[in-house]
């Protein structure tokens, strides 16, 4: 059984630690660590949407970000509702989620799907990690630029 080793994505300490469960063969927490930092970026994104300057980042504002969208599909689909995703990238970030659930509803990865399978997981979380993380500095950046100092 052959394991991919090019997860390491620069700039991106999550996909570090996918690496080393991957090393360790430990699939299980490959998907849990893929689905909980994709779900934190995507959180993240939306906060950054929502409350673009940083006098908004405040514990209430968190706190509302956190009880609104507290699972992936709620923040996917809200993405989509706003027009901050496409319509092919929703198919893809609802594929990721439907893999995960899968995977925890068996608590086995290699029982219901391939390496290769596991592998395109991987890949297109990590991708759409970094994707979101350069998104949601693009939005700070900006919003810091139009704040008066």
């Amino acid at each position: 059984m052959s394991v991919s080793k090019d997860f390491t994505i620069k700039n991106l300490p999550e996909s570090q630690e996918i690496q080393e469960s991957y090393d360790q063969r430990d699939y299980f927490n490959v998907v849990l660590k893929c689905r909980v930092f994709l779900e934190s970026w995507l959180s993240e994104y939306i906060y950054a949407l929502i409350f673009p300057d940083r006098h908004q980042a405040t514990k209430e504002n968190r706190r509302f970000i956190n009880e609104r969208f507290s699972e992936m599909y709620y923040h996917i689909q809200w993405l989509y509702d706003n027009g901050h995703i496409s319509k092919a990238e929703f198919d893809n970030l609802k594929k990721i989620r439907a893999f995960s659930e899968r995977v925890f509803r068996k608590n086995d990865v290699l029982a219901i799907s391939t390496i290769k399978e596991l592998d395109d997981f991987v890949r297109a979380s990590i991708g759409y990690c970094q994707k979101f993380k350069v998104l949601t500095r693009r939005i700070i950046e900006t919003a810091a630029l139009k704040t008066p100092v």
